[in-house]
């Protein structure tokens, strides 16, 4: 099974990564690598995922997520 996710560029990923484990540490809560969750439970062949997900990414226009 497999999910797409939205990444943020590595100096933010690294703030959010740090405010994340500080919560969880203060709450009890889970550490998790910081993501936007765009579609989850994916299933099917690894390769084809992977071809159907940059023929899709090719034909979005750019966009930004503010945090």
């Amino acid at each position: 099974m497999y999910a797409l996710w939205l990444m943020p560029y590595i100096k933010h990923r690294i703030k959010l990564a740090r405010l994340i484990n500080e919560l969880s540490d203060e709450h009890g809560g889970p550490s998790f690598i910081p993501h936007i969750t765009l579609l989850g439970n994916i299933e099917g062949d690894e390769k084809m995922l992977i071809n159907q997900t940059f023929k899709l990414a090719s034909q979005l226009k750019p966009f930004t997520v503010q945090i």
